[in-house]
């Protein structure tokens, strides 16, 4: 498949960096905002980076919980009492995924996501990712019968106790400028049959021997200020290990669809 979309870019901070943030999105899976002042609010500078991209809802769901949160950025951040109940607490590496695996598209999109850097870890804790056209050119050649499957065999992925039910999608797909994902190994539900859940670990371990193991990822070690905006279905990443009280946050984007998106968040924050 032709390649689309640039993978990834790296952007410097500087005061007019809102103006193009769109069109950047628009030719690039995932923008690496380095070097931001100290001086400026976050929150607010993300907040409104991400809304020059789409609708911004502040949505969080509990992993452990599936408690929605409204009106709150969504905190990554090592909690030593926490550790091994979510990745979203853990010190420990996070394999790659996509983060909305198991919320139907329509239902709701969410397309995009920020994440930027509070606190970063003292050692490690990289945010790692491959390149989808890569990824695509490797199995296409080398693992062929791999590849036939995840285009052809639809996958349960769910959160238990989630508002959002669960969601049935092939890990592979394809839309009109490259190949989307679907996929996180900690979200395929136990209802998939032996031979869905067998797929499933092939695939893990594909990624994690071959992908990871292989160095084929790539590592962005976010400092304090710092972010990734990515284009959620195109970006499988991950996480190293590390130490330290690492600290980031993120919030999901929605480009299309918004007018659903909004009531649907309306609805879950009046309930919250």
């Amino acid at each position: 498949m032709k390649q689309q979309l640039t993978f990834y870019k790296e952007l410097e901070y500087f005061p007019g960096i809102l103006d193009i943030i769109k069109a950047e999105a628009e030719q690039t899976i995932a923008l690496y905002i380095k070097n931001v002042p100290e001086q400026i609010n976050l929150e607010e500078f993300y907040e409104s980076l991400s809304k020059k991209i789409g609708y911004f809802p502040y949505i969080d769901e509990d992993p452990v919980t599936a408690e929605i949160h409204t009106n709150t950025w969504m905190e990554i951040r090592y909690e030593e009492e926490k550790r091994f109940s979510a990745y979203k607490y853990s010190d420990l590496s996070h394999p790659l995924h996509t983060d909305y695996c198991y919320i139907p598209r329509n239902f709701i999109d969410l397309e995009w996501s920020c994440l930027f850097c509070k606190v970063p870890a003292d050692i490690g804790g990289a945010t790692v990712a491959v390149d989808p056209y890569l990824l695509l050119e490797i199995l296409q050649a080398r693992e062929s019968d791999l590849y036939n499957e995840l285009i052809n065999i639809p996958v349960v992925f769910e959160r238990l106790g989630s508002v959002f039910g669960a969601n049935k999608s092939k890990i592979i797909d394809f839309d009109e400028v490259g190949p989307l994902f679907c996929w996180s190994p900690n979200r395929v539900s136990k209802t998939n049959t032996p031979e869905v859940l067998a797929l499933c670990q092939r695939f893990n371990e594909f990624l994690e021997r071959k992908i990871v193991g292989g160095g084929l990822t790539v590592p962005i070690n976010l400092k304090s200020g710092e972010a990734l905006i990515f284009q959620d279905k195109r970006y499988l990443h991950g996480r190293n290990g590390f130490y330290g009280n690492r600290f980031l946050k993120k919030n999901p984007i929605v480009k299309h669809n918004v007018e659903s998106a909004k009531k649907l968040v309306e609805g879950l924050a009046a309930q919250g």
